[in-house]
């Protein structure tokens, strides 16, 4: 039975020797990244950390669309490591919303993570139907 998966859609993580060759491809996609994160990043921050190794790119990739970009890191706490989803950014996410199961797969047997963790936009949420909300995450400049 068909699930509304595209499997013409392939994820795939990019690693740090490779960003060079995919720069420019995600590169629209990290800035609109940078711009909904609060003044946190700009695009160069993003392309850095990627570079050096402090956080990981994955795309979604229809053809060679880029449907979807998503950063995460990496985070040691002292009783458990969590894969922290710092941004996603695309379009059309009916076509690759299986990125994220295969990110988490990753997350635990590559990366040695027992918890996905993520703050998200609202709108969002719909593509996490299974994690629990625990916080809300507000600012306020000043």
């Amino acid at each position: 039975m068909f699930d509304g998966v595209d499997t013409s859609v392939q994820p795939l993580f990019i690693a740090p020797a490779h960003l060079p060759v995919w720069a420019d491809r995600v590169r629209p996609h990290l800035v609109k990244m940078a711009e909904g994160s609060g003044g946190r990043y700009e695009a160069s921050d993003l392309l850095y950390e990627l570079a050096r190794g402090g956080k990981q790119l994955w795309v979604a990739l229809r053809g060679a669309d880029v449907l979807c970009a998503m950063i995460s890191e990496v985070h040691a706490y002292p009783r458990l490591r969590a894969l922290r989803l710092v941004g996603i950014v695309g379009y059309r996410p009916l076509l690759w919303r299986r990125l994220l199961r295969i990110v988490e797969e990753a997350a635990k047997r590559d990366f040695g993570c027992a918890m996905m963790e993520g703050f998200h936009s609202p709108e969002h949420k719909a593509l996490m139907p299974d994690y629990r909300v625990t916080h809300w995450f507000s600012e306020k400049p000043i």
